[in-house]
């Protein structure tokens, strides 16, 4: 959470620009659908902030917690790289 703190902190508060920047900086990140926008998807780690940080149904938070911890290495890196680019 306080990495994810920290994109939205370099990106303006804009959860869209800290996905399109995640996106930017890897391709291939896994993205699923948004559960309030339809046709619009989100990355991972945004999907494991948004179910932590707010209430969505049938997510289970032991899942939501060992999938961040399963994936920590994505945000480290694209958080020292936000850093890397931030003038």
């Amino acid at each position: 959470m306080l990495l994810y703190n920290l994109l939205l902190m370099l990106h303006n508060d804009s959860q869209g620009a800290v996905d399109a920047f995640i996106v930017r900086e890897d391709p291939g990140v896994t993205r699923t659908p948004s559960p309030h926008i339809p046709g619009a998807t989100e990355t991972v780690y945004t999907r494991l902030r948004n179910e932590l940080g707010h209430t969505r149904s049938g997510v289970n938070l032991d899942n939501t917690r060992s999938d961040m911890a399963r994936t920590l290495d994505g945000p480290r890196a694209l958080t020292k790289r936000a850093i890397e680019l931030h003038p």
